[in-house]
């Protein structure tokens, strides 16, 4: 099934070829079905994804209790993309679990979907009500990682990561998801060396030339003297107080949801790289690179924090 790589973009990346034949999942369907299903997965094949969504569905009310065109109905809802054909991806996902609970493949792209659709907060929930799998006991920790992941949460993603390779070692898709925590957070030790600049909040008493401002005056963040802050909190301060600019305006205009950028703003989400080159852009708020730089000194204080606060748990061997 889909994925936008269980890493920081979509979910399951490694899964964008057609979902396995599972033989196992066979009800024996009529005669009409398994027609129908066939000819939407020549279709689907052809990439004619809209045509073979027409064969599914008819494949699907043929025979309402066979998982496997449910899984293939999925698929191609997936492929043609957009708020509205994921909506029914987890309609159909909710069916096909109750006829096939013991499948991860369902659980796993109902997650991906509901990544897809920015909805990572019921995911995370949702990831709680999963079964455990005999045959994959670190299941649910390692799509947990992934959601975080997406969420530019590394450290707690690294933990998951870890916690599903101690309850399965063979877990690979937990080891690549491990190894891509690690190096983001490699990343953005990096990136804090390279900046000759000292991030914003380091020094809160220094004067500074505010954009659009002919005035020169003193930072007055929300962060207490030599604390490092939240890029968001900055923004919301110094453009959208200080301005008067509306939130979804801005959210418009740098290409985030309202949503996503409210939780920017609170600090509990981040900016991409996309966003601050836009909101510099659009705004003649600061450089990105300045931005960018705030954001990452945030991360790594954040970082410190929770390594000092649980040593033996983060471990980066």
């Amino acid at each position: 099934m889909p994925s936008n790589t269980f890493s920081r973009k979509r979910v399951f990346e490694d899964q964008e070829a057609k979902p396995a034949h599972d033989p196992t999942l066979e009800t024996i369907p009529t005669s009409e079905a398994v027609d129908c299903r066939n000819l939407a997965l020549h279709w689907s094949e052809e990439g004619v994804y809209k045509t073979a969504l027409v064969w599914i569905n008819r494949a699907v009310d043929a025979d309402r209790t066979d998982p496997l065109s449910l899984r293939y109905k999925v698929y191609i809802l997936y492929q043609l993309k957009g708020k509205n054909r994921y909506q029914e991806a987890l309609k159909e996902l909710e069916k096909a679990i109750e006829l096939a609970p013991d499948d991860s493949w369902f659980w796993e792209s109902y997650v991906e979907i509901l990544c897809l659709l920015d909805r990572h907060q019921k995911a995370l929930a949702f990831i709680d009500t999963i079964p455990k799998f005999p045959g994959s006991p670190g299941f649910s920790w390692s799509l947990r990682g992934h959601v975080l992941l997406c969420l530019d949460n590394d450290v707690d993603a690294l933990l998951a990561f870890e916690k599903a390779l101690e309850l399965d070692e063979s877990n690979e898709r937990a080891r690549s998801g491990k190894k891509d925590a690690l190096n983001a957070l490699r990343n953005l030790e990096k990136s804090i060396k390279q900046k000759t600049r000292k991030p914003h909040g380091i020094d809160t008493t220094q004067k500074r030339r505010m954009p659009g401002n002919r005035k020169t005056r003193s930072s007055t963040t929300n962060a207490a003297k030599n604390t490092v802050v939240h890029p968001g909190k900055i923004i919301k301060e110094e453009l959208i107080d200080a301005r008067g600019i509306k939130q979804n305006f801005v959210a418009e205009k740098i290409g985030l949801s309202d949503r996503h950028f409210y939780n920017v703003l609170q600090g509990r989400r981040y900016l991409s790289d996309a966003a601050a080159i836009k909101l510099a852009d659009e705004f003649q708020f600061y450089t990105a690179e300045e931005i960018m730089c705030w954001q990452a000194s945030y991360k790594v204080s954040k970082t410190r924090a929770k390594m000092k606060a649980n040593p033996k748990e983060y471990k980066l061997s």
